[in-house]
C-alpha cells in the first residue's frame, strides 16, 4: 500500500515502439493519449526494460528459457529504433 502524499508508478503502463507512433510527445500527453493496448501500444513492465515488456508481451522469446536467448536481436544488428519505446501512463498528482 502507498504512503500517505505518494502514489505508486508501478502498473498501468502502456508501451510502444517509437517508429509505430506518428504523434509527438507533447501530442502523446495531451491530445492523444493511447486509450489501452491496442496496437502498436502493448502492456509495459514498469519498473523494467524494454526487453522485459517485448518478453512479456510475447514479442521476442524468454531469454531464460533454452537457447532461446540467441534469438533475441542484438542492438548492433537491429538498430537503436528497434529498441526505441514510447512508455506511458496516468495518473493524479497530489501536491
Amino acid at each position: 500500500m502507498a504512503e500517505i502524499g505518494k502514489t505508486l508508478l508501478e502498473s498501468g503502463w502502456l508501451a510502444a515502439r517509437s517508429t509505430e507512433v506518428e504523434l509527438t510527445g507533447s501530442q502523446l500527453t495531451t491530445t492523444h493519449p493511447p486509450t489501452g493496448p491496442t496496437s502498436p501500444w502493448m502492456e509495459a513492465v514498469v519498473p523494467g526494460t524494454v526487453l522485459a515488456t517485448l518478453v512479456k508481451n510475447k514479442v521476442v522469446a524468454d531469454p531464460f528459457y533454452g537457447l532461446e536467448n540467441e534469438m533475441i536481436i542484438d542492438i548492433a544488428d537491429s538498430g537503436r529504433e528497434y529498441y526505441t519505446f514510447w512508455f506511458f501512463t496516468k495518473f493524479q498528482c497530489k501536491l
